[in-house]
């Protein structure tokens, strides 16, 4: 993490001296909150109590936020494609019989190909929407608390993303949010370098 963040410090150091007219190259660092994955391990939760009629359920459940970074290419002033890599991790207490059983540790890598499109496209502000569209690797650990065998998992699923506004402020460096739905979150901040 120590790496990726001074990289972009010296991406932002770079581009600051660039015209703002050779900026077709965006890359961003984002966190979100409410992602996807989570409303798909709060409907889980509760489909696995009331299923097992209270049988197993997972306790003391601590969500990541949803940390990501992009890249944008800009094939016009309103129009952009690129990609996104979203990681995000959850853990939790797995109790059956009202007993401790384990830990359950998921991660959600979400790797997909985005599309923007600029409303307004000031140069220092940019009002846009854009759909996010990928594969989601779906990892899951299960270690029991009488040191049995670990359980692993790994599931695909699609990654999806539709940011209803985006709002983006800075020329060469800045910050944006966005709202919408999907693997990035609900709401979902970051700030960007432009080169």
């Amino acid at each position: 993490m120590k790496r990726l963040i001074t990289i972009f410090i010296l991406l932002i150091v770079f581009t600051c001296s660039i015209d703002a007219q050779d900026r077709s190259h965006e890359i961003s660092v984002s966190v979100g909150g409410a992602t996807i994955y989570d409303f798909l391990e709060l409907y889980s939760d509760i489909f696995a109590t009331v299923f097992t009629l209270g049988y197993y359920q997972e306790t003391n459940q601590t969500n990541s936020p949803a940390i990501g970074i992009s890249y944008k290419y800009y094939l016009t002033r309103r129009f952009s494609l690129g990609g996104d890599f979203t990681y995000q991790s959850i853990t939790a207490d797995a109790v059956t019989g009202g007993e401790p059983a384990g830990t359950i540790d998921k991660a959600y890598y979400s790797l997909a190909a985005r599309a923007d499109f600029n409303y307004i496209a000031k140069p220092a502000f940019k009002l846009y929407s854009g759909i996010g569209l990928g594969y989601c690797q779906y990892n899951q650990k299960y270690s029991p608390n009488d040191g049995g065998n670990k359980d692993k998992s790994d599931i695909g699923l699609l990654a999806l993303q539709f940011n209803a506004l985006g709002l983006k402020f800075g020329r060469g460096f800045g910050g944006f949010l966005e709202l919408g739905y999907g693997y990035r979150g609900i709401a979902n901040v970051g700030l960007f370098a432009a080169f």
